[in-house]
């Protein structure tokens, strides 16, 4: 077992780092018990982390009630209502601490309040709030993400997550991980974001609950 001493600045060794005497005033590489040695300084050496998982600093939490209308087809909006305009976006607030700083997205878990639910879900985030005109935001509706400069311009980019998997009686739930997106914020400290769902679903509920839980590193 290696042993850490107390040393000075020329090397000599002085005590043992035991609980009693613990923290070696300078780093020195080399054997304890002679030999070449290298003095490393007193001042704090830099450290590069190099493995593990950082943990998420905080989770934004969203959900809405889908219209689900009927059966979706790849590539349709699933809002919280299928009359035209009458979409609206899921806003996502306090993702960063400073409006300008880029958030980075680390997991999303959703979950589904109908247990057949089996689809892959794509949420689109905007750094601005989009209107019904720029942007496709009704239910059962095939998708459209910038119908107008005004959408183009409030674009972020998508996230796709993986499949629901049934998961009992009343819930279907999907948990995608280690995304390591970058979402740069510009006018608030968060986003929105419009779903969109990316397989054909018959097993839609009218009012469905949809939960989404999404992990931010910094």
């Amino acid at each position: 077992m290696s042993l850490i001493f107390w040393r000075t600045a020329d090397g000599l060794k002085e005590a043992q780092v035991t609980e009693d005497n613990p923290f070696p005033v300078s780093l020195v590489l080399g054997d304890p018990n002679g030999g070449a040695l290298e003095y490393l300084g007193d001042a704090a050496m830099p450290v590069t982390f190099t493995g593990g998982m950082a943990p998420a600093r905080r989770v934004i939490s969203t959900s809405f009630n889908a219209a689900a209308a009927g059966d979706y087809a790849a590539a349709d909006v699933v809002s919280q209502n299928v009359t035209d305009t009458l979409g609206v976006a899921l806003p996502l607030a306090g993702c960063v601490d400073a409006v300008g700083q880029v958030a980075i997205l680390d997991k999303v878990v959703a979950r589904c309040s109908e247990d057949s639910i089996l689809a892959r879900l794509r949420l689109h985030f905007y750094h601005q709030n989009p209107l019904a005109s720029e942007v496709e935001m009704d239910d059962n509706i095939g998708a459209d993400w910038a119908k107008t400069a005004g959408g183009y311009n409030k674009y972020i980019g998508p996230v796709t997550l993986a499949a629901f998997a049934d998961l009992g009686t009343a819930m279907s739930m999907s948990t995608t991980g280690n995304l390591r997106e970058m979402l740069k914020t510009t006018t608030t400290t968060g986003f929105w974001i419009v779903v969109e769902i990316l397989d054909a679903e018959a097993n839609e509920t009218a009012g469905m609950r949809l939960d989404f839980d999404l992990y931010f590193l910094n």
